[in-house]
């Protein structure tokens, strides 16, 4: 008898194991499960965006010949020169890209330089937020490479020694720029030509919330963990990408253009349009990659650092990439940023990481099903609703 009583109680017991095997299971689903819905619906709806926004569509209208871009007598000069839109000291001359409102932009814009011009690309690295010294040698400099066509990428390694102020929370910025071969940087050099350099400033160090332990002793101390915010302090990631991106002969239509795009392309700094004032021109496009950069690859900058490993990848990169690069970049700061709540850090890396380690053909495949999905879920709603 009590063998027969022993047999249903193995088997409940057996049933709980499975059915708490199958929660862990569920627990410990991989990232790509519980988010992959929500990238491919970002990416269907971005696309969808583009489409109706014309951002893929080409214009029919013919680019301006090289030879007019852009001539004293030719071009129409705006009311408001660039640096009109830029919040630094007069006596700055170098200013990071300011934004320009919609409004006061063109219906479209068109490549400033001509394909093929040769340029330089220099780097300067520095702890002071703007550069004022035009006698300092760069750290590094990138030749051989011509705008608007296609070259192998260039990788350059060096170590910046830390400051006492580095050591304790200070900045180091990257004062990057891409010159016309044999034009100076200084502004008071005599062959200096402003619309012939791009200046693009970057921020190296990175700043994020210091970890701590949290405090588990009391449900008021559990609820202090979320509200209190840690401080951020200054960490250092040994990779950075630097980008110069390709751009189309022909215009590019404004609300082709989203505001992370628009962002890092500098506009010629008399904003001058061709005679119809309906197209700007553009200098090219310098795109600092910070997307790659995962935080967990990040460590401290402290007193026992003595100096910081940098390696520089200056890449080409089609004008399509980049877009996908900038809007992605910024919707996941933003989400981060989300004080109601949004993506982790933990998160955002674990969707970097994803696609670095996804077999591309199986991402591309999961992608397009999922499209195909999402568009039928549309299609069926809207049937639905009819």
């Amino acid at each position: 008898m009590s063998e027969g009583h022993q047999q249903p109680t193995s088997s409940a017991s057996g049933a709980g194991r499975q059915q708490q095997q199958q929660q862990g299971q569920q627990r410990e689903k991989s990232f790509f499960e519980q988010f992959s819905g929500s990238i491919i619906q970002m990416i269907f709806f971005w696309i969808v965006m583009r489409m109706i926004t014309g951002g893929f569509s080409k214009s029919s209208s013919p680019p301006p010949s090289p030879m007019q871009q852009p001539t004293p007598s030719d071009p129409v000069a705006a009311s408001l020169q660039l640096r009109d839109y830029a919040s630094v000291p007069d006596n700055i001359y170098y200013f990071p890209n300011p934004i320009i409102p919609d409004s006061d932009l063109p219906d479209a814009i068109v490549p400033l330089w001509q394909a093929g011009i040769p340029l330089d690309i220099s780097i300067y690295i520095s702890e002071e937020e703007y550069f004022t010294d035009y006698n300092k040698k760069p750290d590094i400099v990138a030749s051989g490479i011509n705008y608007g066509e296609p070259f192998e990428g260039k990788m350059f390694a060096i170590d910046i020694p830390t400051s006492k102020s580095v050591q304790h929370n200070g900045t180091i910025y990257a004062h990057i720029f891409a010159a016309q071969h044999h034009v100076p940087i200084d502004p008071r050099h005599p062959a200096h030509v402003p619309d012939a350099i791009v200046y693009q400033q970057h921020v190296l160090t990175k700043f994020y919330p210091q970890k701590s332990q949290k405090d588990t002793s009391s449900p008021f101390s559990i609820l202090g963990n979320f509200t209190r915010q840690a401080p951020l302090v200054a960490h250092w990631q040994q990779n950075f990408t630097l980008s110069l991106v390709i751009t189309p002969n022909n215009p590019i239509p404004k609300n082709g253009l989203k505001p992370p795009v628009l962002k890092y392309i500098p506009m010629n700094h008399q904003l001058l349009r061709d005679p119809q004032g309906k197209v700007g021109y553009f200098r090219p496009i310098l795109f600092p990659n910070d997307f790659w950069q995962l935080r967990q690859n990040a460590f401290v900058v402290n007193e026992s650092v003595s100096q910081l490993p940098l390696n520089i990848h200056i890449e080409p990169i089609a004008m399509w990439k980049f877009n996908t690069f900038a809007i992605l970049d910024d919707s996941m700061k933003q989400q981060m940023n989300n004080p109601l709540g949004g993506m982790s850090a933990a998160d955002a890396d674990e969707i970097k990481r994803m696609f670095l380690e996804t077999n591309p053909v199986l991402l591309v495949t999961t992608i397009a099903v999922s499209l195909l999905h999402s568009l039928f879920e549309m299609l069926a709603f809207k049937n639905d609703i009819a």
